[in-house]
């Protein structure tokens, strides 16, 4: 069983971000972020991070995200069964939800190794 923190933030961009089809408002892109932080915890002391930074190209909102995850039943997840997390989770999400399912990947929990990287030597 885990308890969720939620953090909403500011980032500010140190250059606009845009993508050809949605510039911002002023034809430049955007230069500041609203993320979405989350501190998933057990009563083991196990704790994990997570973030979301929704994109509104993807039919996400910081408001939609924050939402989501203050109704989500975060009790149903734990660090200890993975695999029924992950399955109850993705009952609960659409599939184009990708800002969401980002913030509570297997990597956050801490349950699954990021994959190594890999180097090419000449």
């Amino acid at each position: 069983m885990l308890t969720c923190q939620i953090h909403v933030y500011s980032l500010e961009l140190k250059q606009p971000w845009s993508i050809a089809s949605r510039l911002g408002q002023n034809q430049r892109g955007i230069s500041e972020r609203t993320c979405i932080l989350l501190k998933l915890s057990d009563s083991l002391g196990n704790s994990g991070l997570g973030e979301a930074a929704p994109v509104s190209t993807y039919g996400e909102t910081a408001l939609s995200t924050l939402r989501f995850l203050r109704e989500f039943d975060w009790t149903r997840l734990s660090f200890h069964k993975l695999e029924n997390s992950l399955e109850y989770l993705h009952a609960c999400l659409p599939e184009t939800t990708l800002p969401r399912l980002a913030s509570i990947s297997p990597y956050t929990t801490g349950q699954q190794k990021l994959p190594a990287k890999t180097s090419s030597h000449s």
